[in-house]
């Protein structure tokens, strides 16, 4: 059954599971906006025994929170967790001391009813009452009490009527809905951090231990070799298989102020600009940094950057994506704290954020997962997304927030754009090899692992859709095409983004590639001659993966000189051959190679084959052309020098992806010897020439006869 066929009967089967399994939630997450009620409400806590636990569900959607202990935070060995979920506390066992939390919640009307279930310890009693604010001061709604002692969690459950609450609005709410430019994005995390000496970069930089079989660095092989990340023709071939694939734009991984991957950015958004493509940062925080130094360099990135048009925008504002937020112990006021000072510096920003945590609820505009290994995993972290950090406060903090409710003046809210992630498989042998660490393994099992995360994808019908990735070598979850996949990934990608965004992709014509040579012409070397071989686009679509090469016919050999006016990052060289992969050669544009050879008699021929590809990953075929070749004397020294505009009226030419031709035509060239062919037809002439005297002369001697 093709592949296709088997990832929409997985679609329809992930559709039937039960909501516990399911990909999305019941209501898919939607656009909205507009206006309703606000509550203000709390949750008092008071326990004298060493451990408890509150746990609140169902009943009104929390829109932000702020907790504190108001009583006997000097307990020993006192600590607290508080969420909109609920508060646990713990202390030192035994402990007795009388410990009192109170956690205000801000909340739209949600489920009529909840639950309040107590555990704690075998030690004293846990009090919770909730209470709704009106009129300047809280009035109490519900009490649970749990005495227990069992000898295990002692626990206490009650139902929660929410009708007193919903009955006591404490304000009116102003919703933002999310914004429509990234609404049903799909976006790939991207890599820019490998150099290679032949490149712009001059260096290497990630990838390791380079051979024509094995990059160590690298689980797989990427199809344009060990590239570089600041090659414009890479980055602008890249685009082009990365939008015909149904990708709207790059989150590019970015490591601070002149950092390798700042320098190859900047090319990026400058390409991208060009061919009308999205790409923002992806804020890697895996680092020692304080608030301070976050905010410059965010700020700097902001100011840089962020007036592109290339950059990602919501409503305006430049969006940026944060790596792991919690990293570092890092928390909810941290994050508000480069907030603040960012938007200080630049104006306001929305930033997305990789945590699964209600408590940054009113940090981030945005939510996502990097990754997760797991699709079960994944639609359960979504699941909390939609549930618990779909909705929160917007360009407000809470004592702003509060302020608002006391003032009557309405709340304003947003809805947040909330990210699921899929995968194709992961696996770090790359990363294993060069810097250790474990082997996370997920099977691709030929497509079917990528088909399950997007067919819950699909189902969640979530903001936007997040690929990880496009080019992370040294885990092996890249979709770019490889030795290993081919273009496999990114066929089943444009499958399933038609399916996500109701659309279709748009059939490619194949890229036209002519072979063209010019004249050959001399060496200094002795007795070695030159052609410039050139490779022309003439069909309407880019020639990608264009592969190039070039063998010596009979009595002909390649001495190893190649001159070429491309970067290649997969070449070979020998005298019994050539091979070149050439990135990216665009509609109308040409290149060109020229080759020094060596004949062991008058005559030769070199063999040229070349095989491309358009961004949708359909190939022209290997169309083969055979130039003829003759010796120059070594008297002539000039040299054959790159040229990507004229062709020599005297050559021969072959097409690829049509009907291939070819023209033979010699020709000398000047203050060289006269080649075999003008020799033989000046023989000829001097033949006819003396074949005709004769014949007069015989005919004059008959006449006189």
């Amino acid at each position: 059954m093709p592949l296709v066929q088997v990832s929409l009967l997985l679609l329809l089967v992930v559709n039937a599971l039960p909501s516990s399994t399911a990909a999305g939630p019941p209501n898919a997450q939607q656009q909205s906006g507009g206006t309703g009620s606000a509550y203000l409400y709390e949750l008092n806590v008071t326990s004298n025994s060493d451990w408890t636990n509150v746990a609140l569900s169902g009943g009104p959607k929390v829109l932000g929170f702020n907790a504190s202990a108001v009583q006997g935070a000097q307990a020993p060995g006192f600590r607290y967790v508080a969420q909109p979920s609920g508060i646990s506390m713990n202390k030192k066992s035994m402990d007795t001391t009388t410990v009192k939390f109170r956690m205000e919640m801000l909340a739209i009307a949600g489920e009529p009813s909840g639950n309040v279930s107590i555990t704690k310890g075998n030690l004293g009693s846990t009090n919770a009452t909730l209470a709704f604010y009106k009129e300047g001061k809280f009035q109490a709604f519900m009490e649970v009490v749990d005495y227990g002692v069992t000898g295990g969690l002692n626990t206490r459950n009650a139902t929660v009527d929410y009708s007193t609450l919903y009955d006591n609005p404490s304000d009116s709410v102003a919703q933002q809905g999310i914004p429509p430019s990234l609404y049903h994005k799909v976006l790939a995390f991207y890599y820019p951090w490998y150099g290679n000496p032949a490149g712009p970069s001059g260096q290497w930089s990630h990838w390791v231990d380079v051979t024509p079989n094995l990059i160590l660095s690298a689980t797989d092989y990427p199809l344009f070799g060990a590239y570089d990340s600041q090659d414009s023709t890479i980055i602008r071939a890249q685009i082009l298989l990365a939008r015909q694939a149904g990708i709207d734009g790059f989150i590019s991984s970015w490591w601070g102020i002149n950092d390798f991957t700042d320098h190859s950015f900047s090319v990026l958004l400058h390409v991208a600009e060009q061919m009308n493509f999205t790409v923002t940062i992806y804020y890697e925080t895996v680092r020692s940094l304080t608030s301070t130094q976050m905010v410059q360099e965010l700020s700097y990135v902001v100011k840089q950057y962020g007036s592109n048009p290339a950059f990602l925008k919501a409503n305006g504002l430049p969006v940026i994506f944060v790596y792991a937020v919690d990293a570092e112990n890092r928390n909810a006021s941290f994050w508000q704290s480069v907030r603040n000072g960012l938007e200080s510096n630049v104006g306001p920003v929305y930033l997305v954020g990789d945590v699964t945590d209600g408590s940054f609820i009113n940090v981030f505009d945005g939510f996502h997962n990097y990754i997760q290994l797991n699709c079960s995993q994944m639609i359960e972290n979504y699941n909390f997304f939609t549930k618990s950090m779909s909705l929160g406060l917007a360009d407000t903090s809470w004592n702003s927030a509060v302020s608002h409710v006391q003032h009557g003046t309405p709340l304003p809210v947003e809805d947040k754009a909330l990210f699921f992630t899929v995968i194709p498989g992961n696996d770090r042998l790359g990363a294993n090899r060069t810097g250790g660490g474990p082997i996370l393994l997920v099977d691709r099992e030929g497509g079917k692992t990528y088909a399950q995360f997007w067919s819950a994808a699909v189902s969640s019908n979530a903001t936007g859709v997040l690929i990880t990735s496009w080019n992370e070598w040294h885990e092996g979850t890249e979709l770019e095409p490889s030795r290993q996949y081919g273009f496999s990934y990114l066929h089943y990608t444009r499958e399933w983004t038609d399916l996500y965004k109701h659309g279709s992709a748009a059939l490619l014509n194949l890229p036209k590639m002519q072979v063209t040579s010019s004249a050959p012409v001399a060496r200094q070397t002795p007795g070695a001659s030159g052609v410039n071989i050139t490779l022309l686009n003439s069909g309407n679509v880019p020639a990608l993966f264009d592969n190039v090469t070039i063998t010596p016919g009979q009595n002909t050999s390649l001495n190893g000189f190649v001159d070429r006016d491309f970067l290649s990052y997969s070449e070979t060289k020998g005298s019994e051959r050539y091979n070149a992969m050439i990135p990216l050669v665009m509609s109308g544009e040409s290149v060109t190679i020229g080759v020094t050879y060596g004949l062991s008699s008058g005559e030769g021929a070199l063999d040229v084959g070349v095989q491309s590809f358009n961004a949708a990953g359909n190939s022209t075929g290997v169309a083969s052309t055979r130039l003829a070749l003759v010796g120059i004397s070594a008297t002539t020294t000039t040299s054959v020098q790159s040229s990507t505009t004229s062709v020599s009226s005297a050559s021969l030419t072959t097409t690829t992806g049509s009907s291939a031709s070819t023209t033979n035509s010699n020709t000398s060239t000047t203050g060289s010897t006269p080649s075999r062919a003008s020799l033989d037809l000046i023989y000829i002439i001097a033949a006819a020439v003396v074949v005709f005297v004769f014949a007069t002369t015989l005919a004059l001697r008959a006449r006189r006869r």
